[in-house]
């Protein structure tokens, strides 16, 4: 492996350690992209109350375009009502980490963690 090789998985691996805390999730997704070409990249949520949505739209048919095929998409199923979403991000990471140790792959976990969420949460319509 070359230095710069080498520097730039160091950076990587940062970015993703990162990310959660302090990165834009789009501009980090890009270089994840960019420097490997073996692991899949997704990001767990995206604030859309934040951004355009066709703009948004762009940037990650952009990703999936560079991704060639990495770019995994888990989407949330839809309510009938709205309802108070408090605690639906830690139910899904409890879901997915409890999914991950029962030996479930990465995406099909985030799925089923994602279904766990919305059940959780449609519960609280009735």
């Amino acid at each position: 492996m070359s230095i710069v090789a080498a520097s730039l998985s160091r950076r990587v691996f940062a970015a993703a350690a990162l990310a959660v805390f302090a990165l834009a999730a789009v501009p980090a997704m890009a270089v994840a992209i960019e420097a490997t070409d073996t692991i899949n990249i997704g990001a767990r949520v995206f604030c859309i109350d934040y951004r355009q949505p066709v703009m948004f739209a762009k940037e990650l048919a952009t990703l999936a375009f560079f991704a060639e095929g990495r770019l995994e998409r888990v989407p949330a199923r839809p309510l009938d009502d709205e309802v108070d979403p408090t605690g639906a991000g830690d139910a899904f990471m409890a879901a997915y980490l409890v999914s991950r140790s029962s030996g479930y792959a990465p995406v099909p976990a985030a799925r089923r963690a994602s279904e766990i969420v919305a059940d959780v949460l449609s519960r609280r319509l009735s």
